[in-house]
């Protein structure tokens, strides 16, 4: 059951990341616009969004950053888990569950 959580958690960090960028990615363009281009605060910069402020800005690139960050932190937990559980397995001599299917089927 551990070793299902693990690897749950590993597989669930990618998507996590992808968003994490997303939102990072469209922080970037809505600062870039804010102080770069000009745009005021409240105007469109497209047909369904304002500007935002610059703090809100840095706030959505720090929040997209952060889902990055622990994006990461939990794959990389997750992987020294399951290492650490193929280790312990590979040391006590107990076969995986594949070589108990093949002496079970011939």
């Amino acid at each position: 059951m551990m070793r299902f959580g693990l690897r749950f958690a590993a597989v669930v960090a990618i998507p996590i990341a992808l968003v994490g960028a997303l939102v990072v990615a469209v922080a970037v363009a809505q600062l870039y616009m804010v102080l770069v281009e000009g745009v005021a605060p409240g105007e469109p910069i497209s047909p369904e969004d304002l500007a935002p402020t610059v703090g809100g800005g840095l706030f959505s690139f720090g929040y997209g950053a952060a889902l990055i960050a622990a994006s990461l932190i939990m794959r990389a937990i997750a992987r020294r888990g399951l290492r650490k559980l193929e280790a312990q397995q590979s040391s006590t001599g107990t076969p995986s569950n594949n070589a108990l299917e093949r002496t079970r089927n011939g």
